[in-house]
């Protein structure tokens, strides 16, 4: 004798993931810094490569903020007080989280994963 049953099992996991190191520097638009003041305090401060520090520069200016660095807050608050010290607008900030929501739903022969990203 065969029987065919079908059961279906629901299963919800909640993960958070860190997606930087808690902290960050974002530094914002202003009207009166040149490019090329914002990239030489991105190299001397945050020690940025040349190519970097003006990739930064133009997200600045175009997005109207970028975050710069990010790490440990006793790391980053010497280098915001430098680039605030050489007149730009830059602040540090808490960083993210990224919260992934994991569901398993298992049927018979086959197994679907589904999962959905929240940005807290």
């Amino acid at each position: 004798m065969i029987y065919n049953s079908s059961t279906e099992t629901e299963e919800e996991v909640l993960v958070d993931v860190k997606i930087d190191e808690g902290w960050k520097i974002v530094v914002y638009n202003d009207d009166h810094n040149t490019f090329d003041h914002v990239i030489d305090r991105l190299v001397a401060t945050c020690g940025h490569e040349p190519l970097q520090a003006e990739q930064c520069a133009m997200i600045i200016h175009f997005k109207g903020k970028c975050t710069v660095k990010s790490g440990s807050y006793d790391e980053l608050e010497p280098m915001c007080t430098a680039l605030l010290e050489a007149d730009l607008t830059a602040e540090v900030q808490k960083g993210y989280w990224l919260k992934l929501r994991f569901v398993w739903r298992y049927l018979t022969k086959v197994t679907y994963f589904i999962f959905q990203i929240y940005l807290c």
